[in-house]
């Protein structure tokens, strides 16, 4: 359906047109792009999209972007491959035909190999065809065989005995058969061939055979005719030329055939067969062995000796006119009212024209050549019926344009032009015509712009130059907008503006790179439908201007060249043409372009628009015509594939799951989008789920790369975006797993954590169990120290006291006792106090979870035992909040010994009547202080003893402070706080 889509919008284009009329864009592809060999002898195109050529070497593969090629090396039966289909059956597998090796058949990559028959003439296969039942034939050199049970058998053996040159099947389910016997059908429900009675011209052999429409057959012959064919009759016969009709194919809108001189059109109806491409119109090579129509439309030719050729676009036609004149503002060429195209070269003027046969007809006319024996270099269209051309070297003449039906138009000079006559000196450059009728001419020799009145005797009004406003005095561009105002643009010095009201007296105002132009050299000016005006330049891009304001637009914004030479708009865009090449200026913001591959490469002089909706461009290759309202985009979404992937560098089996190890996590996967027209501006896109979401930006890069991928399962989708910008249908895609490493795999982290809880078990056990031992030695220890050694001091003290009582008293001391009864009297104190101490590491040893609630209960009573002994009136403050601390017990020791030894100095030391002890909270620490009122001392004196010194200590230890403050018979203050993680 694509296929007579394309071909019934251009059909008009091509139908009888001269072979030596117009060139098409063909591309040629041969050895040098990769193909096998130049030698081709079949190409066909599959339907996944991609292209098969059979060469004299082997077969070869093309995706648009390279060729793969397959030899006897890779499987194929033979090197010389003959012929080549695909199955309609089966899709996607090729039976490939070669001369001596049998058959190949080539599915999912591989090929198998197919003897037709033990003798070597039956190896030779001169044809394959699948029939609408899906049956295999192949014609050989010695009969014609059959594919049944996966062999093939002889079919007619005693009918076919030589070579057997096509087969075909028509509409009806006829099988034709053309072999070296003659022609034969074989109708529905037999199997017995009949002769067909095909009368043949004298010395005239058959050919080729193509399937036709309405039940009929082609059969080309080798003197060059065609004919077509019913069971009963001839339908047609027609000459094409006088060379052998080799190769015939369908391609949509009727019937191509190969001869001598190219391809001939065949059109339907009584219509006569025309040449359409042959070298003359830009095919390589008039030698065509076969041909193909793809999906897209594309025709494409295998060539005897010079590759393929295919042919995408046939809305563009170029037509090779030699020795042409570039004049500056647009005006090498002008159309007339007739829709009849003028061009200048050096011989003389070209008419070109679309006849009624719709193909381009030209015609020279040398009338300025003859009249002023100068070539003409620039002209201008004046309506209704006028031409101007301006010569080389002065003259200037105008000519009346007679038109005569649909053949070419006539010259007749109505008006003479002669430098140092009509006009004081130079030569015309280019010529401007504005609406009130005046004819402006740019002259050479820097003499700037002459102004024409012709409705005067004397046409000459006056000269402009640089002393009249004039950029400079030579102008390569002017224009009239449409305001009245004009443009001159200079050849480097910048542009100038005479408005209307000044266009007789000069004057005006003149734009410079200061004033925003990119490029002093001024090359074309126009103005769009929106009122924007236009300058193009020679080496800055363009400028547009608008709200006196310029803006550039150049290579960044997509300009193909900074050179810009022409602009027209018309009812099919606004146009540009540059150095390199022709540009749609796209209607958007911000300003983008549009290129099409076929207009792109050659510097575009002068352009402009036929009122049938053609372009033309007069380029340094001819004049091209481009059909811009029938050049249909290429809306087919494109297919694309994965190729290959390689995994660090290393291909893989795609075919086979995809699971790689840890540290094989650099994934390069290959892409293939195919679309042939235009196959270089194929771009891709592509995501990868689990690790992006959105589509990547368009990259024409059909390899990507993925580095360091973490563990993971990963989705790659691609799509194809062709030329015209349609995306793929259906990405491609693959799905592949990263493993984790060893020691992030599920059972190991499993494993890993039961061993982790065993350890952390045992250990925990383990300590437990120490601790339960700890407290069972702790236990044993006071248990130990209360019972045998607080008993043993307990008996030496009471033992001392008894001794002392019955000492003698002699010899007695100061304090009134005898010295061995006072020592005595110490050792027993000693015993006590040890008793004391011991009885405080036995408390401290058996604390439990509460061991403040016992401090304070352990010392409440030390401190009121003491100091009713003394007669010490005493006060024991605690803050009930302090509980709420968590202090270890040997922290609570140094607390109870700290505070112990500050009550035993206040009971023994202090000689006061009150004291002052208070457990308070201070935050998150525990402040202790005692107080009393007693005689107090001197703090900056040396203290004997260490008991203020051991209670910083272990305030110290508690990670709190300690002070002292005592005046003399005024008392003294203790202070000191403890830290829970002191």
């Amino acid at each position: 359906m694509n296929c007579r889509v394309l071909f019934l919008s251009f059909i008009l284009l091509i139908s009888a047109a001269p072979s030596t009329a117009q060139v098409y864009s063909f591309d040629h592809y041969t050895s040098k792009e990769g193909l096998l060999s130049d030698y081709v002898l079949d190409i066909c195109a599959d339907s996944r999209g991609y292209l098969w050529v059979g060469t004299n070497d082997g077969l070869s593969q093309y995706n648009g972007d390279t060729f793969r090629n397959y030899t006897v090396a890779d499987g194929l039966a033979f090197s010389r491959v003959t012929c080549l289909i695909e199955s309609k059956s089966d899709p996607g597998t090729l039976w490939i035909g070669t001369n001596g090796g049998g058959i190949s058949k080539f599915k999912e990559n591989k090929f198998k190999t197919y003897k037709v028959s033990s003798r070597p003439q039956s190896n030779m296969i001169s044809c394959i065809y699948e029939d609408l039942e899906g049956r295999v034939w192949c014609g050989t050199v010695n009969g014609l065989y059959r594919l049944v049970d996966d062999t093939f058998q002889p079919y007619a053996p005693r009918t076919f005995v030589g070579s057997v040159n096509g087969v075909a099947q028509s509409t009806d389910k006829t099988m034709w058969i053309f072999a070296s016997e003659g022609l034969f059908t074989v109708s529905t429900g037999s199997e017995m061939p009949k002769k067909y009675p095909l009368r043949m011209p004298h010395d005239a052999d058959m050919e080729c055979i193509l399937p036709g429409r309405d039940s009929t057959i082609w059969v080309g012959l080798s003197d060059g005719e065609v004919m077509q064919l019913r069971r009963d009759r001839i339908v047609r016969q027609l000459r094409l030329g006088n060379g052998g009709v080799g190769y015939m194919m369908e391609d949509g809108d009727g019937y191509l055939a190969a001869a001598s001189e190219g391809i001939y059109r065949i059109p339907g109806g009584s219509a006569k067969p025309f040449l359409c491409y042959s070298t003359a119109n830009g095919l390589p090579e008039n030698y065509v062995t076969s041909g193909t129509i793809d999906w897209e439309g594309n025709l494409w030719f295998g060539l005897g000796t010079k590759g393929i050729a295919k042919l995408s676009n046939r809305s563009i036609v170029t037509l090779p006119i030699r020795d042409m004149s570039f004049a500056p503002n647009g005006t090498s060429a002008a159309v007339d009212g007739n829709n009849h195209l003028w061009v200048v070269s050096a011989p003389g003027i070209w008419e070109v024209w679309m006849g009624s046969n719709r193909s381009w007809n030209r015609v020279l006319h040398n009338e300025p050549n003859t009249t002023f024996h100068r070539p003409p270099f620039t002209l201008l269209f004046d309506p209704p019926s006028s031409l101007w051309v301006g010569c080389s070297e002065g003259p200037i003449g105008c000519y009346n344009i007679e038109p005569k039906g649909d053949g070419s138009s006539s010259l007749r000079l109505t008006r003479h032009l002669e430098r140092g006559r009509d006009f004081p000196e130079g030569a015309p450059i280019f010529l401007y015509k504005d609406r009130e009728g005046y004819l402006w001419i740019s002259m050479s020799e820097n003499r700037g712009v002459y102004l024409f009145d012709f409705r005067k005797k004397r046409p000459f009004l006056r000269s402009y130059t640089t002393d009249d406003g004039l950029p400079d005095n030579s102008v390569r561009a002017m224009f009239e907008d449409r305001a009245g105002n004009y443009w001159f643009g200079g050849y480097d010095n910048g542009l100038t503006v005479l408005p209307a009201n000044r266009k007789f007296s000069g004057g005006g105002r003149c734009f410079r790179i200061a004033d925003g132009l990119p490029n002093m050299s001024i090359r074309t000016i126009d103005q769009d439908s929106s009122g924007t005006l236009w300058f193009g330049t020679r080496y800055g891009g363009l400028a547009s201007y608008r709200d006196s304001v310029f803006h550039t637009v150049s290579l960044t914004e997509g300009l193909a060249s900074t050179a810009v030479w022409s602009m027209t708009e018309g009812r099919c865009g606004h146009w540009v043409g540059t150095q390199l090449g022709f540009q749609e200026i796209a209607a958007t913001e911000p300003i983008s372009f549009s290129s099409k591959r076929e207009l792109l490469g050659h510097p575009v002089y002068a352009c402009g628009e036929i009122d049938s909706g053609w372009l033309w461009l007069i380029t340094d290759a001819g004049v091209m015509m481009y059909d811009r309202i029938h050049d249909l985009p290429n809306t087919v979404p494109p297919p694309i594939y994965i190729s290959s992937v390689r995994v660090n560098g290393v291909a893989i089996d795609i075919h086979r799951p995809l699971k790689f190890a840890y540290d094989q996590n650099s994934i390069t996967v290959d892409v293939v989008g195919l679309s042939f027209r235009d196959e270089k501006g194929v771009r891709y896109q592509y995501k990868l789920t689990g690790n992006e979401t959105d589509w990547s930006l368009p990259t024409d890069h059909h390899s990507i790369v993925f580095a360091a991928l973490a563990p993971e399962t990963y989705t790659f989708m691609a799509r194809a975006i062709n030329a015209s910008g349609v995306a793929s249908a259906r990405p491609a895609e693959i799905t592949f797993t990263i493993a984790p490493p060893l020691w992030k795999t599920w059972w190991f982290l499993t494993s890993t954590a039961i061993l982790v809880g065993l350890v952390v078990f045992t250990f925990v056990r383990i300590r437990i169990l120490r601790l339960l031992e700890i407290e069972r030695i702790r236990s044993r220890i006071a248990t130990d120290l209360h019972d045998d050694i607080g008993a043993g001091l307990t008996r030496i003290a009471i033992l001392s006291s008894a001794a002392e009582r019955e000492l003698p008293r002699k010899g007695k001391s100061h304090s009134g006792k005898a010295p061995a009864a006072e020592s005595l009297q110490k050792i027993g104190e000693t015993a006590r106090e040890l008793v004391d101490s011991m009885s405080d590491v036995v408390w401290s040893l058996e604390l439990g979870g509460e061991p403040l609630e016992r401090l304070v209960h352990r010392l409440r009573s030390f401190a009121f035992e003491g100091c009713e002994a003394k007669g010490i009136r005493l006060r024991f403050v605690v803050d009930d909040r302090i509980f709420a601390l968590q202090f270890t017990s040997e922290n609570a020791r140094h607390i109870l010994l700290c505070a112990k030894e500050a009550v035993t100095n206040v009971v023994r030391h202090s000689v006061c009547t009150e004291a002052f002890v208070e457990f308070a909270l201070d935050g998150e620490t525990l402040r202790l202080t005692i107080k009393d009122n007693g005689k107090g001392f001197d703090t900056t004196k040396e203290k004997e003893g260490h008991g203020l010194s051991n209670m910083e200590k272990r305030a110290r230890k508690n990670g709190g402070n300690f002070s002292v403050t005592s005046v003399p018979r005024k008392g003294t203050t203790i202070q000191a706080t403890f830290h829970p993680r002191g």
